[in-house]
């Protein structure tokens, strides 16, 4: 095709999805899979700058493709009269989709209520969430053109709380500590990476 198609001199895009395309001089085009590391805003609890109401942080592993998933949301307690954010931390293992099972996909789910000018939370839970096999794929590849996004929400049936602390400040270390001992092995270095990534 080059024969054909002086390269340098034209505008050649490789396109990545229906929003996203790179200039062939910026590309890499391998058979291997690959995925961006991460994407979001920066992490720092009450320094954190959300700039919608719903933020999401994406750290992934180029090794074994498997995500670690941050979302962020702003929330107000008419109770206590303040602005909280919903924190939330989900594991999502890459699942190959030639694999094409019928069994459904347990990930892990942390979620917190942050409440910025307390610099503390006062809620924190250790979910597991039952997905679909196709669905779950869908959500782990994060592609803007796929129907089921990243922060896709199962069902409250498929939704089993295991445990859940509340009603009581907890520090921001404290959740940290939590949320690390909550994650699987593999997942603890992205949520290194998430919380290094304002430092």
């Amino acid at each position: 095709m080059s024969q054909n198609i002086d390269f340098n001199k034209s505008n050649f895009y490789l396109r990545l999805d229906e929003r996203l395309a790179v200039p062939l001089k910026y590309a890499y085009v391998s058979t291997i899979l690959k995925f961006q590391k991460w994407r979001g805003c920066t992490f720092d609890f009450s320094n954190t700058k959300l700039e919608k109401l719903k933020n999401i942080i994406v750290h992934g592993d180029n090794d074994n493709y498997n995500k670690l998933l941050m979302v962020i949301k702003k929330r107000y307690d008419d109770i206590l009269d303040e602005e909280f954010w919903h924190i939330e931390i989900k594991e999502l293992p890459y699942i190959d989709r030639g694999f094409k099972s019928n069994k459904d996909i347990i990930t892990t789910f942390i979620h917190g209520k942050y409440y910025p000018k307390r610099k503390a939370f006062r809620h924190i839970d250790f979910i597991k969430n039952q997905y679909p096999f196709k669905e779950y794929c869908s959500k782990q590849e994060d592609n803007s053109t796929n129907e089921i996004k990243i922060d896709f929400y199962i069902t409250k049936e498929c939704h089993y709380k295991v445990w859940c602390i509340e009603n009581i400040d907890i520090q921001e270390h404290i959740w940290c500590e939590l949320v690390n001992v909550s994650l699987s092995e593999e997942y603890r270095k992205l949520f290194g990476e998430i919380l290094d990534s304002s430092k």
